[in-house]
């Protein structure tokens, strides 16, 4: 019953925020017309009227203060020189001590994967774990197996979620080493995405687009190769674009790249026109 309010209410939320899409100076314009017909004199006349219309205006300010504060963080993040989340600060580490019973069914291929496994193997929990959201979450805050654990996860932020990986470890405490979890977590670290904000994309096209007369599509081909950076392109063109390019530079051969221009009538034109 409640997952399918949940899945219903999650529904709902997304079919509205696709509908219903308004900007915040609009919103206060909005609040503030209403706050000046609640001043009317003859509005006293409706009391149940103006209660609503308080009401209303009441929630109304929330949700544009909401939207302004949200508007605000994102600048300041994508005008930040530095990655918000960085895998070496925003993760914890959890020790789930062997349960001593049978595991649920749910649990039943990852408890056979833990048995097999040494100490020490980090596992990614994407390939056993629900993909529903709901289940989700119900399937990592009963996670208990036979075998004591450790788990490490990953907090992206925003609507990525979180990354889980897992790994057994001693029964007994004295044989638990840090050593061994900080390797984990250090190999673990360097296999995560980064995403780099748009002033750090800046930062580095103004450095070498002018002096260097690159094209755009070198510029984030190498901004993405140099700083590993995980980023969403910004439009679907965009990507193909880059995907292209990113073909061309893996075959190492400069003689594919044909400027199908030259074959229409223009062999003076000397620009390529990658963008």
């Amino acid at each position: 019953m409640y997952k399918c309010f949940f899945n219903l209410f999650t529904s709902f939320l997304q079919l509205t925020l696709c509908l219903l899409q308004i900007e915040s100076t609009m919103l206060k314009s909005h609040i503030d017309s209403l706050s000046d017909l609640v001043m009317i004199p003859w509005f006293t006349k409706f009391p149940e009227l103006k209660e609503a219309t308080a009401q209303l205006i009441k929630w109304l300010t929330k949700y544009w203060r909401l939207l302004t504060e949200q508007q605000e963080r994102s600048r300041k993040r994508h005008e930040s020189n530095r990655c918000i989340r960085s895998p070496d600060t925003n993760f914890c580490l959890n020790i789930i001590e062997a349960s001593g019973s049978t595991p649920d069914a749910n649990y039943f291929e990852l408890n056979a994967k833990m048995e097999e496994s040494a100490d020490y193997i980090a596992l990614n929990l994407d390939e056993y774990a629900p993909t529903d959201r709901f289940d989700r979450r119900s399937w990592f805050q009963k996670l208990q197996l036979p075998v004591p654990v450790q788990m490490f996860t990953y907090y992206y932020g925003n609507y990525l979620g979180n990354v889980c990986f897992l790994w057994k470890i001693p029964a007994a405490k004295e044989l638990r080493r840090d050593d061994e979890v900080v390797r984990i977590v250090t190999n673990i670290n360097k296999s995560l995405p980064k995403y780099a904000t748009r002033a750090m994309r800046k930062r580095f096209f103004d450095r070498y687009s002018d002096k260097c007369g690159l094209q755009p599509v070198l510029l984030r081909d190498m901004f993405a190769y140099l700083s590993q950076d995980s980023s969403a392109v910004e439009t679907a063109k965009q990507g193909e674009i880059n995907a292209r390019m990113a073909a061309f530079l893996a075959t190492d051969d400069t003689d594919i790249i044909v400027d199908l221009r030259r074959l229409n009538g223009n062999p003076g034109f000397q620009n390529s026109g990658i963008h």
